[in-house]
């Protein structure tokens, strides 16, 4: 759970009690009278008890796969195995977390009650024992048990929060109301790399296509990480990357652009499951202003998913659209950032998905099929005018 600041929470733990009335309770013991007492002590607290007369039959009920109880009071002396043979050998596939285990004896020597814990039990109880002694300990192994996997899952939780959000926005989660949390970012670069023709990967068995996609993706998370990027929600057919959104970087275009260099790289080794030759994307960067922050997501459990809306991210995604296949085009904002560092030709203004006109160049790479982009410019270009090819 989350608490109003964001902050991941760790569960609240039941009391003794509520515990009880929720577990599932093994009692295994030899003697019919031994077994009416022990029911008689637990049936007010606890609803599910089952009985097992000998280990064989425990046995038998926990590793044939049936559900496993929340503890098992064990006999020590039974028949056949032993007590603490029968919990040598559950101990040999359950922890001590999974299925604690409190061995019932009427032996009350030091050396039995070290014999009995050396074999894996998790407490020892001397018979005849006081009803609410066994009450007690019952109801604080399974409270131990109950913390255990509580603190394991909010480790889980707080360790895939931190997956989820870039650093400085999970160091933020801490003690930050929810509104505090939401940013406008005025220079972030935005790449978008779509897969050309996606819906022909479809004609392909569908363990090739995942193959492809697996392989072309994990590529990009790769490139994404070791860049200091940070990837955003986006649809099936595109891989979405954000820069600079923790700070300000001089050179966070040239970063993503070299990033996109390498993902078409990463493109071209991936075999293309329905056609000869490989895999083909296509990928566009726009430097801009977007709104980021997280918002709670009903599909990943109620953690925090990190979220970007804006001209940056809807920009990149539209020059992308039309970007001849193979290629990476930059809108003229990202050009004045990374001309000192990357050969780049104007593909001149273009209207994309409604927006206003964006300038848009293609980078030199010996690669890519750049000139392919720049002759298509020029003939829409010269269309336009009214003017013939030369």
């Amino acid at each position: 759970s989350t608490s109003p600041s964001g902050a991941v929470q760790m569960a609240v733990i039941p009391d003794g009690e509520e515990l009880l009335a929720q577990a599932s309770v093994l009692s295994v013991d030899d003697s019919p009278v031994n077994q009416v007492v022990m029911e008689s002590i637990l049936r007010p607290l606890v609803k599910n008890i089952r009985l097992c007369m000998d280990g064989p039959e425990a046995l038998a009920l926990i590793e044939d796969g049936g559900q496993l109880p929340d503890i098992i009071l064990l006999d020590v002396m039974l028949p056949t195995s032993s007590g603490l043979q029968v919990c040598r050998r559950l101990r040999q596939r359950f922890s001590p977390t999974d299925l604690p285990i409190l061995l019932v004896s009427g032996k009350s020597s030091k050396d039995s009650i070290v014999q009995g814990l050396e074999a894996g039990a998790n407490d020892y109880i001397i018979k005849p024992f006081d009803s609410a002694e066994l009450i007690s300990r019952v109801a604080c192994q399974l409270k131990m048990v109950a913390n255990v996997k509580a603190k394991l899952k909010h480790a889980f939780t707080v360790d895939m929060q931190h997956k989820l959000l870039p650093p400085l926005i999970a160091q933020r989660m801490c003690g930050s109301e929810p509104d505090d949390l939401i940013d406008d970012l005025e220079d972030v670069s935005v790449l978008c790399a779509g897969i050309v023709d996606y819906s022909s990967l479809f004609a392909a068995g569908s363990q090739e296509v995942m193959n492809a996609l697996s392989s072309l993706f994990a590529g990009f998370d790769f490139l994404c990480s070791r860049n200091d990027g940070w990837a955003l929600e986006s649809s099936e057919d595109c891989y979405m990357m954000m820069g600079g959104q923790d700070a300000k970087e001089a050179d966070q275009a040239g970063r993503l652009v070299q990033v996109g260099l390498d993902m078409l790289q990463h493109a071209r080794s991936i075999k293309h499951p329905t056609r000869p030759g490989s895999l083909e994307v296509s990928v566009a960067i726009h430097t801009g202003r977007v709104t980021a922050g997280v918002r709670a997501s009903k599909i990943s459990g109620g953690m925090h998913r990190f979220c970007v809306y804006g001209e940056a991210s809807q920009v990149a995604s539209c020059i992308q659209a039309t970007a001849t296949p193979m290629t990476l085009n930059v809108s003229g904002r990202t050009h004045k950032l990374i001309r000192n560092q990357f050969s780049c030709v104007s593909l001149g203004s273009r209207a994309h998905c409604g927006l206003e006109a964006v300038e848009t160049f293609v980078v030199q790479d010996r690669s890519s099929p750049w000139e392919v982009a720049a002759a298509e410019a020029r003939t829409k270009k010269e269309s336009a005018a009214g003017g013939s090819p030369p």
